[in-house]
């Protein structure tokens, strides 16, 4: 097989991009997936998003959502766009989240 059924060297490289990325992205869980998930009662203070051209043509969008916790304490997590969307500045709702040291996982937004 040759190289010319990929599309040459340009489609061999972004098949191994996409599997390098899929790869990462997988990794990056590993830490939280056996701790137990933390739900508290939060405060949606703001929203922001990201946006981010890499090497390709391709754009990047990511969305974070920043919750104040009963302890006074704030946190940014990166969130999917549904939720971004049904999250209102100054809602009060349920976080459910993982703690691996200082980092956090984001899991789920529940608005009250």
């Amino acid at each position: 097989m040759s190289l010319d059924y990929f599309g040459g060297w340009i489609g061999l490289f972004a098949i191994l991009a996409v599997v390098i990325g899929i790869v990462v992205r997988l990794l990056k869980r590993v830490p939280f997936v056996n701790l137990p998930e933390i739900q508290a009662s939060v405060k949606v203070i703001a929203k922001t998003t990201e946006v981010s051209k890499g090497a390709s043509e391709y754009i990047d969008t990511f969305y974070y959502i920043s919750f104040l916790f009963p302890d006074g304490s704030r946190h940014n997590f990166n969130v999917d766009i549904n939720t971004y969307n049904i999250a209102v500045e100054n809602e009060m709702g349920i976080l459910t989240y993982k703690k691996s040291g200082n980092k956090l996982m984001f899991f789920k937004f529940q608005p009250e």
